[in-house]
């Protein structure tokens, strides 16, 4: 839940073609999104989550389609990681080019989109869940007043999920059988800009500041239906958890400054949050029933900068340059069913990325993008029982695009990535968690075509990777996938 709750602001973000928004083309390229001209790339509101964003962009009625599928198999142990969705891009959770934005006139914009996302053999083993089916929809408008814009977001969420049969705990004998749970959301989102620098959009320069506030309209809510069977017995009976999000605010203030040339945010956001549990049992002999009570508690601080800049070198040659860096420090209090303290956890995660490259616009892109992440902190619950974690990630992609004709272009890329982790708590990941004290090199080759006219962007993007446990060989896997956009223009 903390992750989701800031997910949106950690997406990077620049174009000159306001026409031209695909994840696929630019993630073809090995995810270059410092150096390649693309708008689902731009340092702007609408791309960093700021619903009045809405209303900034080039005022361009769209639809936008996409969807990506992944696959990951572990031959030693079976394992294997399974996701699609129809999605621009299954990393984020921030809805971007993807649905259809319409211009009512130059000032007013709206925007209606829904998606899915399929998840098979969850990254995370211990939450024994075999597949996670999201159902999304996400409504936005904003009006640019001129020297300030309004925007507000909708967005009703709900994920069906079965889980693996599991013993309720590893000391008895009472298993979990064709458990089924339901979540439930429904947030909504204010935002609002004031222009301080250019009070229309035929001014070259702009400097906007404002923020967003975002609360859930309704609280979140997980039920899990969990039928029991005692193995040693006939005795079956049935549990159901109730986990609610509740007093969940998320606000945060910005600042954004568009140049020609040169584009550059530094936004911040602040939530809090409470999860309370209950538990109701058929059988409360077997197992008692549990009152609602608050289980969690906390606070999460986070940060983002960011900056791209084009600067013309040669007749039709520009050096593009990029940099970001994001910092979140997540606090938390847990707590046992008396409201008697639990322990708790303080984390602080951080990740910098820097690009740079060469553009001929309409003939070739050429660039290097490196990135470097760490987190740590300490877990821990009344018992003294401690994790700590201490982790480190490091990638480098190089990549380029190259138009063979008006209408068709090729990308290729290629990504190293290094992820180490030396503390004791597992560290969750995409594809599969890094367990303490594995280090895991992962190798990604990445191809795509695509197609651009007036009206209409066409882009598919193949990949391949291979994951590898340092001083193992036994400890490989093997990844692929594919993605694709699609973009008509009114």
């Amino acid at each position: 839940m903390k992750k989701a709750l800031l997910g949106a602001i950690f997406t990077l973000l620049f174009s000159q073609n306001p026409t031209y928004a695909s994840d696929a083309r630019v993630d073809a390229t090995g995810g270059l999104s410092l150096v390649v001209t693309d708008e689902v790339d731009d340092v702007n509101p609408f791309n960093l989550g700021d619903p009045a964003g809405l209303a900034l962009l080039a005022p361009q009625t769209r639809f936008d389609a996409g969807g990506e599928w992944v696959k990951e198999y572990f031959p030693p142990s079976g394992d294997q990681f399974h996701v699609y969705g129809a999605m621009n891009d299954l990393t984020s959770d921030n809805v971007k080019y993807h649905g259809l934005i319409a211009f009512l006139n130059n000032n007013w914009a709206i925007q209606a989109d829904g998606d899915t996302l399929h998840t098979e053999g969850e990254q995370n083993p211990s939450n024994n869940v075999d597949t996670n089916d999201r159902y999304r929809g996400t409504f936005k408008t904003a009006y640019d007043f001129g020297i300030f814009t309004l925007g507000g977001q909708i967005q009703p969420s709900q994920s069906n999920v079965k889980f693996k049969d599991h013993f309720l705990t590893t000391v008895t004998s009472d298993e979990i059988l064709s458990a089924t749970g339901t979540m439930n959301s429904l947030s909504g989102t204010g935002a609002i800009l004031i222009n301080l620098l250019g009070t229309d959009n035929t001014k070259q320069d702009h400097l906007r500041v404002g923020g967003i506030v975002s609360t859930q309209l309704t609280p979140s809510q997980e039920v899990d239906s969990l039928p029991v069977s005692n193995t040693l017995s006939t005795n079956t009976f049935t549990l159901t958890q109730t986990t609610t999000d509740q007093n969940v605010l998320t606000w945060g203030p910005e600042i954004y400054f568009d140049s020609p040339g040169f584009q550059a945010a530094l936004v911040g956001r602040l939530a809090n949050f409470d999860v309370s549990f209950e538990q109701d049992s058929t059988n409360s002999g077997a197992i008692a029933n549990i009152s609602k009570f608050k289980a969690e508690s906390g606070t999460i601080s986070a940060g983002i900068a960011v900056f791209k800049i084009t600067s013309p070198i040669a007749s039709g040659l520009n050096l593009k340059t990029g940099g970001a860096f994001t910092l979140e420090i997540d606090n938390s209090n847990s707590y046992q069913t008396s409201g008697a303290a639990n322990g708790g956890a303080s984390i602080t995660g951080w990740n910098g990325q820097f690009g740079v490259g060469f553009e001929n616009p309409q003939d070739y892109t050429l660039g290097i993008q490196v990135s470097a992440a760490g987190i740590n902190g300490n877990e821990g619950n009344s018992a003294s029982v401690t994790t700590t974690n201490n982790y480190f990630d490091y990638k480098i992609s190089v990549g380029g695009e190259r138009w063979i004709s008006k209408h068709w272009a090729v990308r290729l890329g290629f990504t190293y990535e290094d992820a180490n982790n030396k503390g004791t708590a597992e560290q969750p990941g995409f594809f599969f968690p890094i367990d303490p004290g594995l280090e895991v090199q992962t190798n990604t080759l990445s191809g795509g075509l695509g197609y651009a006219d007036a009206r209409l962007k066409l882009d598919l993007n193949l990949f391949i990777g291979q994951p590898q446990v340092a001083n193992d060989p036994s400890g490989y896997g093997n990844q692929y996938g594919a993605q694709g956009a699609a973009s008509l223009l009114f």
